[in-house]
Order: structure tokens, then C-alpha cells, then sequence
């Protein structure tokens, strides 16, 4: 939870900063939420499915909680995931998850407690298209250009 609402993640290993949309953090903020926001110098999102690196312009520290741990973490705020959050390597690392992909749990230690989560993996996961805008989205999200795909026969 952040700021008293639910928010779903992502366990992303292959990023190494964690990461907030922007816009969950617009509204959690017209909800009351109050935390430390700073401005970044040269950040650039750099994605396997854009073309282009989006510049990060702010980051904030958020207090994290989970039943009754709680803990800080910084953000870059982000307008392009298509989740609410992703939690980076820098997360995982601070807190010395253990994933156990068998069982779908994630073990992290959190104050000096161990807790243990489970997750969903892609085939759970659903989420809910409201707008053509978010079609759209999506759409250029996973679209590959044509200069990049190279066959290779075996």
C-alpha cells in the first residue's frame, strides 16, 4: 500500500531503478499523500519496446507498507509503465529477495522481518482496457519496427 491505497506491482529484475506511473502518483497525491519529491538530472527511461528513451523529470520517497512493515523507498515517476509500480533491482537487493518461481512466492526482509509473498505470473495477470487511447498504447507498446527483426535460419 502507499499512501493507504492498494497498489499492484511489478518484481522486474531486469530494471534497476523502481519505478511509479506518474499518474497513480498525481492522484494519490490529490488523496492526501505527502512525501519528499525531488527533480532528477539526466534520467532516460530506456525501453526494449520504444524507440525512443523517455526523460524521467522527478522521482519522490515513498513510505511502502505491507501489513504491518513499512518501509521507504524512492521512485522515479514515470508516465509510460502500464502497471502502477515496478519494483527494480534497488529493491530487491535492499531487502534480500529470495524468488522461488516453483512456489510463486518472493521472501524479503523488511525491518529486520522476513515476510514472504506470492505472485501471479503473466498467464494470471489480466488487466482491464478502458480507453481507445489505451488500446492504442498498448498497441505501439508491442509493436516491433520492421528495421530491427532479423531471421536467422538454423
Amino acid at each position: 500500500m502507499i499512501g493507504g491505497e492498494e497498489v499492484s506491482a511489478l518484481l522486474d529484475t531486469g530494471c534497476e531503478l523502481s519505478i511509479l506511473n506518474k499518474q497513480l502518483y498525481d492522484k494519490l497525491q490529490l488523496l492526501g499523500l505527502n512525501c519528499l519529491e525531488l527533480p532528477t538530472q539526466h534520467f532516460n527511461l530506456v525501453s526494449a519496446f520504444y524507440e525512443r528513451n523517455k526523460r524521467i523529470k522527478k522521482q519522490a520517497l515513498l513510505k511502502i507498507q505491507r501489513a504491518d512493515s513499512a518501509v521507504d523507498q524512492i521512485v522515479l515517476l514515470s508516465p509510460q509503465p502500464l502497471t502502477d509500480a515496478i519494483l527494480g533491482l534497488d529493491f530487491l537487493v535492499d531487502h534480500a529477495a529470495e524468488i522461488n518461481f516453483l512456489n510463486r512466492t518472493v521472501s524479503l526482509e523488511i525491518n529486520e522481518k522476513f515476510c514472504r509473498l506470492e505472485f501471479q505470473g503473466a498467464r494470471e495477470t489480466t488487466r482491464q482496457v478502458r480507453t481507445r487511447s489505451e488500446i492504442l498504447r498498448l498497441v505501439q507498446l508491442f509493436h516491433v519496427p520492421q528495421r530491427t527483426i532479423q531471421l536467422t535460419q538454423i
